[in-house]
């Protein structure tokens, strides 16, 4: 596999957990580099703006996915792998957007429909 297939897989695992599209690129990008990179070499190797490769650091640093380290007068970047915490982040924040407020659901307003039930019980079962 080489460097171009790794960076598509990387790429493609961040997406399905919802980063946008340039975020996963320049994290690919920051994890196949031997070398933590600053906002420059991100973008002259994405093809971004600065200010697009900044907007981007900021939500992988949101998501924990990278490290901000001072080296001399200025901020390098380098990626975490920790790809099942951020599974889990997401799964817990699903948790608590979604199936508690399902679980409190008032099934009495919906006397006649079994799927609601069905809905409230699928969430508290599996908060």
């Amino acid at each position: 596999m080489n460097q171009e297939d790794i960076i598509t897989l990387i790429k493609k695992l961040m997406k399905s957990l919802g980063l946008n599209e340039s975020t996963c690129i320049v994290y690919a990008v920051l994890t196949v580099s031997d070398k933590p990179m600053t906002v420059g070499e991100i973008a002259r190797k994405t093809g971004y703006s600065i200010p697009m490769v900044y907007r981007c650091i900021k939500e992988l640093a949101e998501n924990n996915l990278i490290e901000k380290i001072k080296f001399k007068s200025t901020n390098v970047y380098s990626a975490n792998i920790n790809f099942i915490d951020v599974f889990e982040k997401r799964r817990e924040r699903l948790m608590e957007e979604f199936l508690e407020p399902l679980s409190k659901i008032d099934i009495k307003r919906y006397p006649k429909n079994k799927r609601i039930k069905e809905i409230k019980d699928y969430a508290k079962e599996n908060l």
